[in-house]
């Protein structure tokens, strides 16, 4: 239903990937099988998917590491682009992963 990929900067740099590739195994393959489900149906559970701001959501764990993503294109089907991980600290998404979010997508797409 989906394809999922990693947002490549124009430098050649992915963010999303060279965070996920930091994670610890055990999150790895949570997020390995939360992806595919996700990229299978379209749908994840309240707790594993949050939606953010502008077209922004996160994928998330009952712990720690978040990926940002967004659906690319104007019929929003498709293509869900990650454009970078973090560890969340706090109960809310911090603005400036939001604003990263953003800029990323600003420049993938252009």
């Amino acid at each position: 239903m989906f394809l999922l990929r990693a947002a490549v900067l124009a430098d050649g740099s992915s963010p999303a990937t060279e965070f996920f590739d930091g994670l610890d195994q055990r999150f790895r393959n949570a997020y390995l099988v939360r992806l595919r489900r996700f990229a299978d149906t379209g749908t994840l559970a309240p707790r594993q998917i949050n939606a953010l701001e502008d077209g922004l959501f996160e994928f998330k764990l009952a712990e720690g590491p978040r990926l940002v993503a967004y659906h690319a294109g104007r019929r929003r089907r498709g293509l869900v682009v990650l454009t970078h991980g973090f560890v969340k600290k706090s109960p809310r998404t911090p603005r400036t992963e939001i604003d990263r979010a953003r800029r990323i997508r600003q420049e993938v797409e252009g």
